[in-house]
């Protein structure tokens, strides 16, 4: 598992110019005081998610990546420490499942059933159908927006790509601004499920845009 910082145009403060010429907003630097003292977002869930995360969980098709991340979520949504990793409140939790969506449903039933002393969490949504999401991007900030996750799934990243090839820098680049508009307006974590490449078991498949895109990669086998 690898964390790296991620730096996005939010990091660039704006302010009116007020001179009514046009421009209603200009960049400005901030000094070293005020960067070094913005906060520190903690961790979600420590070691996997530091909050506000882009995080893309990856590994060969059929060894349990969706049935890991439902796992964890579920686990999440109840405020569940999971296999040692601490959660530190329950967190809402909004997974949009785009293929095997009736073997997800089995699984969801399955894990309610193992943990019949829990109530279902009200803090856990499905979105059961898959959609391009770089087209779609608004439609889905504002379903999600009145929710306000803490956490959103996208299962797989093929089901989520939309138009182009994953191969391509140019495609990736337009489905991770995606994610980013997700991220960055709804202020939370987005996590990306994704494949393995055929020769590449080590890595998450297509572009490295992707890999350069993650603030923390996890590698599930």
């Amino acid at each position: 598992m690898n964390a790296k910082p991620d730096i996005g145009v939010n990091d660039f403060e704006r302010e009116p110019q007020g001179n009514g010429a046009g421009n209603d907003s200009a960049l400005r630097l901030q000094t070293l005081s005020e960067f070094v003292t913005r906060p520190v977002v903690s961790n979600q869930i420590r070691g996997i998610d530091p909050g506000q995360a882009i995080v893309v969980l990856f590994g060969p098709p059929k060894e349990g990546k969706t049935f890991s991340v439902a796992d964890l979520t579920m686990h999440a949504a109840h405020g569940l420490d999971w296999h040692g990793f601490r959660i530190r409140k329950a967190l809402k939790v909004a997974y949009l499942v785009g293929e095997g969506i009736n073997g997800f449903r089995v699984r969801l039933k399955a894990w309610l059933e193992q943990h019949d002393t829990l109530d279902a969490p009200p803090l856990f949504r499905v979105f059961p159908a898959p959609l391009p999401l770089p087209v779609t991007v608004e439609a889905v900030i504002e379903m999600l927006r009145e929710f306000a996750p803490d956490v959103v799934v996208t299962d797989t990243l093929n089901a989520y790509f939309g138009a182009g090839d994953e191969s391509k820098t140019q495609d990736m680049t337009v489905f991770c601004n995606a994610v980013r508009s997700l991220r960055d307006r709804l202020h939370c974590s987005v996590y990306v499920i994704h494949h393995t490449g055929q020769g590449e078991q080590g890595r998450e498949r297509g572009s490295i845009v992707l890999r350069a895109t993650a603030d923390v990669l996890v590698q599930i086998a």
